[in-house]
């Protein structure tokens, strides 16, 4: 029995301590793809967080010989974070990173408005495309998941995985470059 195995038998018996060691093993990750996916520092959080309560209410549904525990969480975590970027949708808000938080990374100024300026760019292409193509984007850059298991979590097929991240990364390019940054 493989650790992360032990770990959820360990919860299934009762064991929370267990579960905390999941979560310690699995937030960071789970946090950098909720940001890929667009989502602002406290929406990861509060996503992540959701993430790992329905996990933990749910554990005793986990079936091994469907997916690994990783495809299993973070596609409740997609689903999470898909529902909120809908609902966002109807109500948009600008938000925008403070220059304050990089004043203390001891940059010069200019580097420091060309790299939030380009961040901005960034996030507003990410933005401007839809939810399964931010999916797709960000499962590919979480360089710990295979195309299948990636195409799991994006609930689609292996071949259809890798044709939405092709053109994902063809729109994100030519938003990209219709707004400057990368050329």
């Amino acid at each position: 029995m493989d650790d992360i195995a032990l770990q959820i038998q360990r919860v299934l018996d009762g064991d929370i301590e267990a579960f905390a060691y999941i979560v310690r093993l699995y937030q960071d990750r789970l946090f950098h793809f909720l940001s890929r996916l667009g989502l602002s520092q406290s929406q990861c959080e509060d996503t992540a967080q959701e993430a790992f309560v329905r996990a933990m209410r749910h554990l005793h549904r986990f079936d091994p010989s469907r997916a690994t525990f990783t495809t299993w969480l973070f596609t409740i975590a997609r689903n999470l974070a898909l529902t909120h970027l809908k609902r966002e949708a109807r109500a948009p808000q600008q938000s925008a990173a403070p220059l304050e938080s990089l004043a203390d990374s001891g940059s010069a100024p200019d580097t420091l408005v060309e790299f939030s300026q380009l961040k901005a760019q960034v996030q507003q292409c990410l933005a401007s495309l839809s939810a399964a193509d931010r999916t797709v984007l960000a499962l590919a850059y979480d360089d710990a998941f295979s195309n299948r298991e990636a195409a799991t979590i994006a609930q689609c097929s292996e071949a259809a995985y890798r044709t939405r991240l092709h053109r994902a990364r063809s729109k994100l390019r030519h938003c990209l470059e219709q707004s400057d940054a990368i050329k």
